[in-house]
């Protein structure tokens, strides 16, 4: 379902954090410190499209989570590729993945919107 949206992406590439959601330590009077490093070299959106897929996934954000971010360059392919990943790795783990019907079917939504 998801793989066969898949398009080429044509986004410069550069170093991101490829785990980040959970990885952001926060206190109130200091800057927010990044936690446990995962470089990859991917395009620059794939980050912010990881956290998205793991809102979606793991925290049940809404569809409106996504509108409100479709204006980052190549938002729908980037998600496609998140969720795969993150499906990936839980189906190596034996999640459940019938729980990750909803987001599955937000980014084919978005991906054949656009």
């Amino acid at each position: 379902m998801l793989v066969e949206r898949l398009r080429p992406v044509d986004l410069p590439s550069q170093v991101i954090h490829g785990d980040l959601s959970g990885n952001v330590l926060l206190h109130p009077r200091l800057p927010p410190a990044v936690i446990d490093l995962s470089p990859y070299w991917r395009p620059r959106g794939y980050a912010s499209a990881i956290v998205l897929a793991d809102a979606l996934l793991w925290h049940h954000a809404d569809e409106q989570l996504i509108r409100d971010h479709a204006h980052l360059p190549g938002l729908a392919q980037l998600l496609l590729r998140a969720l795969i990943f993150r499906l990936a790795v839980e189906a190596q783990a034996g999640a459940d993945q019938e729980a990750h019907r909803r987001a599955v079917a937000i980014a084919c939504e978005l991906a054949d919107s656009g």
